[in-house]
C-alpha cells in the first residue's frame, strides 16, 4: 500500500523582530510549512523564489522598505500578485488599517497576537485563496471546451448555410 504524503501549505513570516517570527512559527508550523523574512528584500527574493506560497504574514514596521510598500510590490508583479497578504502589525489606527487594504492586504491583525485568531484566519484566507484558484482552472476549462465545442459546430452550420443558400437560389 503507497502512503499519500500530505503537502503543507507554504506561508511567509515577515518581520524584522526575530520574537515575532518565532511566536508566528510556533503558532502555524504543526499546520503549515512556514518560512521566514527579516526584511522587506527578503521577503521579496523568497516570494521569487522555488517554493510557492500560499499567504504571506507581514509586518509594516521593518526598516528600510516597510510592509505597504513590500505589499505594493507584491501586488503588482504578475508572480506574486495572488497571493494573499495578512498584515500582523502592532499599528492599530484605523488609517493604518485602511491603508493596509488599500495597498491589497486580505486581512489586519494588531499584535500582541491571539494564537487562535492567527490560526482562524490564516484557515479562512487559505481556503479562499484555494477556492479562488479552483475557480480560475474550471474558468479555464471552460473556456477551453467553449473553443472546442464552437470549433465543431462550425463546419457542420457552414454546410447546413451552404444548402440553404443553395435551396434558396434554386426556387
Amino acid at each position: 500500500m503507497v502512503e499519500q504524503q500530505i503537502v503543507k501549505q507554504a506561508i511567509l513570516v515577515v518581520d524584522d523582530e526575530p520574537i515575532n517570527i518565532e511566536v508566528l512559527c510556533n503558532v502555524l508550523k504543526p499546520d503549515y510549512t512556514v518560512m521566514a523574512a527579516t526584511s522587506g528584500k527578503m521577503a521579496l527574493q523568497i516570494a521569487h523564489g522555488e517554493q510557492a506560497l500560499d499567504l504571506i504574514l507581514l509586518d509594516i514596521m521593518m526598516p528600510g522598505m516597510d510592509g505597504y510598500e513590500v505589499c505594493r510590490r507584491l501586488k503588482s508583479d504578475p508572480v506574486t500578485s495572488t497571493i494573499p497578504v495578512i498584515f500582523v502589525t502592532g499599528k492599530g489606527d484605523i488609517e493604518d488599517e485602511k491603508q493596509g487594504f488599500e495597498v491589497g492586504a486580505v486581512d489586519y491583525i494588531t499584535k500582541p497576537v491571539t494564537p487562535p485568531i492567527v490560526k482562524a484566519r490564516v484557515h479562512t484566507h487559505l481556503t479562499l485563496h484555494n477556492q479562488n484558484q479552483e475557480l480560475a482552472q474550471l474558468n479555464e476549462e471552460k473556456n477551453r471546451f467553449l473553443g472546442m465545442a464552437a470549433h465543431d459546430l462550425r463546419n457542420p452550420l457552414a454546410v447546413l448555410l451552404g444548402y440553404t443558400e443553395l435551396l434558396l437560389e434554386g426556387s
